[in-house]
């Protein structure tokens, strides 16, 4: 093993920067599966890997030591991701004609590692890598004779058609046609993700130090599913305008009522760990755990997918009845809630902290432009 490399895994800092990954990273993306750490301690270990196997332990320390450092200006200065990042970037090409979930996941780590970076189009350019490669399994159905790889392949794909998603709500770029296959590949059971043990977590100031190996786990599972509809929900929100005969956009509000009806629908499923209060309108309402927050962050991110509509309406129009004011005036709080639970997220979710800046300030602008309207 060359010696840059022996100097890097011999860090007293590789245990916490492992932790941070599990704790504050893999959270928001379960790709990883069980075997990750066996295979991570036979590298650390000195045994010869595959480059793959390398590149997915030098991309979890990569993230790990940006999300360390809890605050990202400081992790952007510094760059201790940088010699990890440097010695995966080198396998690159052993990845790109790799044809196993462990390469497919080392494109999702790729991406994460640019999103935490706030890169959002390098980290669009490999999520549509990986979006390809995922589709490309699923439909010559490679892994169908082995539940456990089936089932990561699954959260795989689940994984990366969250991260397109999120990163095309700013970015107007190329689609990689993931929905496509959303109605027919399952939902992942769970049962087979990687969990770092709680005892040798050492990541500083832990979001989950107070819950047990198993529920921590559970909650991991909970978050993906909810996260899953609700980006479902997201996807649909765009249905609810109409077109007038002259072209224009034109707020249609049975729709909007039914996506409401949908979103507490949602909401009335989640388990007690990730419920929280609806359009929370101060800071002490904020959900405490970071999964949770980050949910109360979409919900209203969805009621403001549904209500917009009525703001450009009244934007483009330079008029509003009551009927449509009404649902401007509902825009404007479900706003005002999204900002302190945006707010709040930016630092504990550091892969959509780019996402989630750009969302306040497209929000902003229709806050300005109705307020110049309404006066």
């Amino acid at each position: 093993m060359p010696a840059s490399k022996m100097f890097m895994l011999r860090n007293e800092r590789v245990g916490s920067s492992l932790g941070a990954f599990a704790d504050r990273i893999h959270c928001w993306y379960p790709v990883l599966s069980f075997e990750f750490p066996t295979n991570f301690s036979s590298f650390l270990s000195g045994h010869v890997s595959s480059p793959v196997d390398t590149c997915l332990a030098m991309l979890a320390l990569a993230i790990g030591s940006l999300a360390e450092k809890g605050n990202i200006a400081d992790a952007l200065h510094e760059r201790p991701d940088a010699p990890y990042y440097d010695e995966a970037a080198g396998m690159l090409q052993d990845i790109l004609c790799d044809y196993t979930l462990g390469g497919l996941q080392c494109l999702i780590l790729f991406s994460i590692y640019f999103m935490c970076r706030l890169k959002p189009c390098q980290a669009h350019d490999y999520i549509l890598m990986a979006s390809f490669k995922a589709q490309n399994m699923l439909k010559s159905r490679t892994f169908s004779d082995d539940s456990s790889q089936s089932e990561s392949l699954q959260r795989a794909y689940w994984a990366v058609l969250l991260i397109e998603s999120e990163l095309a709500v700013q970015l107007d770029l190329a689609e990689s046609g993931i929905w496509k296959y959303d109605d027919n590949v399952p939902l992942p059971a769970g049962d087979h993700i990687w969990q770092h043990p709680a005892e040798t977590d050492v990541s500083p100031d832990s979001h989950m130090d107070h819950l047990s190996p198993q529920d921590s786990t559970n909650l991991t599972r909970s978050y993906f599913m909810a996260e899953i509809a609700m980006r479902r929900m997201l996807q649909r929100c765009t249905t609810s305008v109409s077109k007038s005969a002259g072209g224009h956009l034109q707020y249609a509000p049975l729709i909007a009522a039914e996506l409401e009806l949908q979103l507490n629908e949602w909401y009335d499923y989640l388990p007690p760990l990730l419920r929280f209060q609806k359009s929370p309108p101060k800071v002490s309402e904020l959900a405490i755990l970071p999964t949770t927050l980050f949910l109360q962050t979409q919900y209203s991110a969805c009621k403001i997918s549904i209500f917009w509509p009525a703001i450009y309406q009244a934007i483009e129009t330079g008029t509003a009845n009551d009927e449509l004011l009404h649902y401007c005036e509902k825009f404007l709080d479900e706003y005002m809630s999204f900002v302190l639970a945006a707010s709040a997220s930016l630092k504990s979710c550091l892969p959509n902290a780019w996402t989630l800046a750009a969302r306040y300030n497209m929000g902003f602008r229709f806050y300005h432009e109705y307020d110049t309207v309404a006066d």
